[in-house]
């Protein structure tokens, strides 16, 4: 959403994480939950089945903006809203997962012309519904031709360019733009832009 304020306290129809590409917020839960802050760079990731809800904290002159993925498909999108008294009911209930990037180890990829951050992975979100990381791909980088067995992946270009070919038919990708590649698809990325191309990644399920 291009000027965010909140997202009322809900039930999702499956899980569902969330990237802040721009101000901040707090990720609420179950009874409001820890209350839990985030900002510019930090994600959340709601497992099935867990209660959620989200505040902005930004001003006027600086919106929030929410990178939001959920795994449902559009026949199950609906969300349940809660009752005030069950909202309150257990504090003690699930919450929302919250990691962020700043000061993350980003693990090396293509001897060092490019790196991962993993957010979310079995390790910590270990539902197995998603994984959830940030690429960077340096100028010129080639991520040869490979494929998925099982997993969907989405991703969603915060900078740079790439010329990304799925199944033969070649896209030519900026910033802003996302990307769907459906399970046993061939796909490869060459990065065009002089600057690193980096994207939000999803894998669904986590692999």
């Amino acid at each position: 959403r291009p000027a965010l304020s909140s997202m009322p306290v809900h039930l999702g129809a499956g899980a569902a994480g969330a990237y802040v590409l721009a101000g901040s917020g707090r990720v609420n839960g179950l009874a409001g939950g820890l209350g839990q802050l985030v900002s510019a760079g930090d994600a959340y990731y709601v497992p099935a089945g867990v209660v959620a809800g989200f505040q902005s904290t930004s001003g006027k002159k600086t919106p929030t903006v929410l990178l939001v993925l959920r795994l449902a498909d559009g026949e199950r999108m609906a969300r349940v809203l809660l009752p005030a008294e069950t909202r309150r009911a257990d504090p003690t209930a699930p919450q929302p997962l919250v990691k962020g990037s700043a000061g993350m180890l980003e693990l090396p990829v293509a001897s060092g012309r490019g790196g991962v951050k993993i957010l979310f992975d079995l390790e910590n979100a270990p539902d197995g519904a998603a994984y959830l990381g940030l690429l960077r791909a340096g100028p010129t980088m080639v991520i040869a031709e490979h494929l998925h067995a099982t997993e969907a992946e989405l991703l969603y270009f915060l900078s740079g360019s790439v010329e990304l070919t799925i199944a033969g038919e070649v896209l030519p990708v900026a910033a802003g733009t996302a990307v769907y590649v459906p399970p046993a698809t061939k796909h490869s990325i060459r990065v065009t832009s002089t600057v690193a191309a980096e994207a939000v990644q999803l894998y669904t399920p986590s692999g």
